[in-house]
């Protein structure tokens, strides 16, 4: 339950060994190389450039993007089961040594040329029926249109115009024209927008025709076909449905592919390890002959960090190793805990890493976490949901690694929430005559005295991990200034007042008094002592004693504990009220059932995704706040995340 010791190397090893070493090296995993942005040592500067590999990382990035597109158009004609029973079976099972082997023989890029060709095909299809609807759409316009333009250009002793006006000059164009001589005009289609006309005249009206027309913003349109218009709809329409026979016949070309899906994901779960071993090449160190490696391993893997090189070069290799100093900032983290805190190492990581010579505080939150959670939800019954589900689900489905990690951390979280529930009666919100430690709906006060002593010992334990730190660090001093004093502060505060209320003896607000004088006293002499000067120490501690006011509004924050806790229980009885009322007759039953089934379902999702973040909030900024910093980096491993298949190899961390 503690940070991974780390170990820093330098490694001097031949530029011919590069791709064996960077093998055996990912297959062992738990190195994390330092990048030049990092802390490489100025020696090992000195002596080589970096090495630079653009190349090598386009061409597997391009084989990657390949694979990926494959994928993706194949993914929709995929036969294995999907839901539930694709949970079950789960992702398959091999080992690292073997994934290369499986991914060269697959022959994914003959599956990636054919299905790239089809789907250069079906693309094309598409472009040309989008064209067909185009024109289809157009001839919809000239509906009425029963000659073909072409026609109308061969008219002897009369004109032709096609064209559209907008709706609304309609009426001024219809009026002036019927008042002239030796004019036709005729609608022939509309859309949203405009009228289509068919206009013809005698080549003596064509200037007063074209004023008209002008005036009323006549768009003349050249048709380029030599068809009617009914019969150039059909045509156009049965062209289509040819194209869509054809695009379906493609499809089903593309479905007999999908068969060949896990060669193309073992390919791309190779080829995106192997981009990784291509990508770490850039942080190495090269001249003509010597590539020179610098970073970290965890200490307790030296023997196989050696053993893989080794395996990789043989002798041929110089490797220099030293214990990674505590205050470094470049030590990447892993975190190391037990089964049931490894579930809450998700908390941490959201936030921040620590840093090497912080401590992991996991450990520490897990239980006050689950405390927040199981009282925010508060119901036995939604707890016992919780319970079975997650317990299901890591009994009966194949998960991922981190979705085993998610589902197990709502499998602890169901253990507090049924405890809560018991303690408030609570269980589906139902008005059910069992013993109640706290009454939901009487025990308002102590509710909220609860949750304000759980967040005072949830503060003053942060309090206590940063004295622990400091101590350990060898500074004493600095925690009694930065915590004792604090100690003294807060505590004979909180004893002077509340002595009244909780009825102590006079004896003890007035040792409380001076207590917490000194406390404050002690804070403004000591809490900025590293400012220059009596003055600024002074200015600075009483700007650090001001500090105290933002206790209140820490403390304060932990009244969500019981405001959550009340919500959900209301909301989950006025669901019950509902499916109360609608089940007043029989055969109304299946309705109330229904909406009592979906409102649980719906208040323990809502409550539950409430009480998740809320208790987050709590971690982040009162816990967090008193002692934590993070900025860590996280450990890099050799090997990619897989995505479409689990190794069988176990890992450490």
């Amino acid at each position: 339950m503690a940070i991974v010791d780390m170990t820093r190397f330098t490694l001097f090893s031949f530029r011919e060994d590069k791709e064996a070493l960077l093998k055996e090296l990912q297959k062992f995993n738990y190195v994390h190389f330092l990048e030049r942005e990092e802390d490489l040592s100025p020696k090992a500067e000195e002596k080589a450039p970096s090495a630079r590999v653009p190349e090598r990382v386009v061409a597997v990035n391009e084989d990657v993007e390949r694979v990926k597109y494959a994928i993706r158009l194949l993914f929709n004609y995929d036969p294995r089961p999907k839901g539930l029973r694709g949970l079950r079976e789960g992702h398959p099972t091999i080992s690292f040594a073997e994934l290369e082997g499986a991914a060269k023989s697959s022959g994914w890029e003959t599956i990636y040329e054919k299905v790239r060709e089809i789907s250069d095909r079906l693309d094309d299809l598409k472009l040309k029926e989008t064209k067909l609807r185009g024109e289809l759409e157009e001839a919809e316009s000239w509906r009425d249109l029963d000659v073909s333009p072409k026609s109308l250009e061969k008219l002897s002793g009369a004109q032709a115009l096609l064209g559209s006006i907008p709706r609304k000059m309609e009426a001024n164009l219809v009026g002036t024209l019927a008042q002239k001589n030796l004019v036709y005009l005729e609608k022939v289609g509309e859309n949203k927008s405009d009228f289509f006309y068919l206009v013809l005249f005698h080549p003596s009206v064509e200037e007063e025709v074209t004023e008209v027309l002008r005036s009323a913003a006549f768009s003349q349109m050249k048709l380029d076909f030599d068809e009617e218009s009914l019969a150039r709809r059909q045509r156009l329409y049965q062209e289509i449905v040819a194209l869509k026979a054809l695009e379906n016949k493609t499809k089903e070309e593309l479905r007999t592919y999908g068969a060949d899906l896990p060669k193309l994901e073992l390919a791309y779960e190779y080829l995106v390890n192997q981009q990784m071993r291509v990508m770490s090449e850039e942080h190495f160190l090269t001249t003509e002959y010597v590539d020179v490696i610098e970073g970290y391993y965890p200490t307790e893997k030296a023997a196989e960090f050696q053993a893989a090189v080794e395996q990789g070069v043989g002798e041929r290799y110089y490797l220099q190793s030293e214990a990674a100093q505590r205050e470094a900032k470049d030590v990447p983290i892993i975190l190391k805990n037990n089964k049931f805190n490894k579930a809450f190492e998700n908390i941490t990581e959201m936030y921040a890493m620590p840093r090497y010579n912080e401590i992991d505080p996991t450990p520490l939150l897990a239980p006050f976490y689950m405390i927040f959670f199981g009282m925010m939800l508060g119901d036995a019954g939604y707890g016992l949901i919780l319970l079975l589900g997650s317990w299901a689900a890591l009994k009966y489905l194949k998960l991922s690694k981190s979705m085993r990690g998610f589902v197990q951390f709502f499998f602890y979280l169901s253990i507090p929430t049924i405890f809560w529930g018991i303690v408030y009666g609570s269980y589906l919100a139902l008005d059910i005559p069992v013993p109640k430690l706290l009454d939901l709906n009487k025990d308002f006060t102590t509710l909220l005295i609860l949750a304000v002593a759980i967040g005072l010992v949830h503060l003053f334990f942060g309090l206590a991990v940063k004295a622990y730190m400091l101590i350990r660090d060898g500074k004493p001093m600095d925690a009694v200034f930065d915590v004792g004093f604090w100690y003294m502060a807060l505590t004979g505060l909180l004893l002077l007042l509340g002595s009244g209320p909780l009825g102590l003896a006079p004896i003890v607000p007035a040792i409380a008094k001076w207590v917490m004088i000194a406390g404050m006293v002690g804070i403004v002499l000591f809490g900025a002592r590293s400012a220059a000067g009596w003055g600024g120490r002074i200015a600075g501690g009483l700007y650090s004693l001001y500090g105290i006011s933002s206790w209140v509004g820490d403390i304060v924050s932990y009244s969500r504990l019981m405001a959550l806790g009340l919500s959900s229980a209301f909301i989950g009885m006025a669901f019950n009220m509902i499916a109360g009322m609608v089940g007043g007759a029989w055969y109304l039953l299946p309705f109330a059932a229904v909406i009592f089934v979906a409102g649980h379902f719906f208040n323990l999702f809502l409550s539950a995704l409430g009480a998740y973040v809320h208790s987050l909030r709590l971690i982040y900024v009162e816990f967090f706040g008193k002692f934590y910093e993070g900025s860590g980096k996280r450990f890099k491993k050799m090997k990619a995340e897989p995505k479409y298949l689990n190794y069988s190899e176990e890992e450490s961390y």
